[in-house]
């Protein structure tokens, strides 16, 4: 099944996990995204961030890479309970974009073996999320 939606950020706390070395920051962001009201759910997500091109003026002008595991609690689809997703992104000319995995044997409730992959970007202000994703009968 395919599902694209728009995540809103809930929350955002960043911090910096190398002390002061300004030339290649290391951070920690906790963050979470809520979605829609027809998916009835939010990501509740840890990233670890590196920036390799780090500009001191406006970070938003850096090249940062990051790892992270969101956690989907909701409902997909009519279907309610949880999944991991491991997400690769990259963060560069102020636009994040990532692609993603659902962690196999994540899946709870009546999302108990999904399987699939994604990404997602932003768009201005926007969080664009595009699932790919089977829920396996178990």
């Amino acid at each position: 099944m395919y599902k694209k939606f728009e995540l809103k950020v809930a929350k955002w706390e960043e911090s910096n996990l190398n002390g002061f070395n300004k030339e290649t920051p290391i951070t920690r962001v906790s963050t979470c995204f809520e979605t829609p009201e027809d998916t009835d759910g939010k990501f509740t997500v840890e990233y670890i961030m590196v920036s390799t091109e780090y500009d001191i003026s406006d970070k938003h002008n850096s090249k940062t890479d990051y790892l992270g595991f969101m956690e989907f609690c909701g409902t997909l689809d009519g279907k309610k309970g949880t999944f991991v997703i491991e997400d690769h992104g990259v963060y560069e000319n102020s636009v994040p974009k990532s692609d993603f995995k659902i962690k196999e044997h994540t899946g709870t409730g009546e999302l108990k073996g999904i399987t699939g992959t994604g990404k997602y970007y932003a768009d201005n202000e926007t969080f664009i999320m595009e699932l790919e994703y089977f829920i396996k009968t178990v």
